[in-house]
């Protein structure tokens, strides 16, 4: 199964091809997954795609300072699952045309 589980291989070309926009977040202080192997995934997709600017233009990666696991427990700095506006950013983009620059809702 890890034929179909694991993302080791990262090629969204079918998915930018179709006009796909996705927004990945990661907590820093994730002990259940780590958070490296999500960076690791983010550069070699990056890689596959034309490099980091020409990827960012369908998909942004966005890695949460003390987060742990989905921002289950805030962190020290607050930040937990409440903190994130993923929806409306994704939304934004995909509806208007503006990239997103955080996930993390503003005051």
């Amino acid at each position: 199964m890890a034929e179909i589980y694991n993302s080791d291989r990262p090629d969204l070309t079918a998915f930018i091809a179709a006009g796909g926009k996705m927004t990945v977040w990661h907590g820093w202080a994730d002990a259940i997954v780590t958070p490296y192997k999500t960076v690791d995934w983010y550069e070699k997709l990056s890689s596959n795609m034309g490099g980091r600017e020409e990827l960012e233009k369908n998909v942004r990666l966005f890695m949460i300072p003390g987060m742990d696991h989905c921002g289950l427990l805030p962190a020290a700095n607050g930040v937990g699952q409440n903190s994130l506006n993923v929806l409306e950013a994704l939304e934004n983009w995909v509806e208007k045309g503006i990239a997103p620059q955080t996930i993390l809702r503003t005051p």
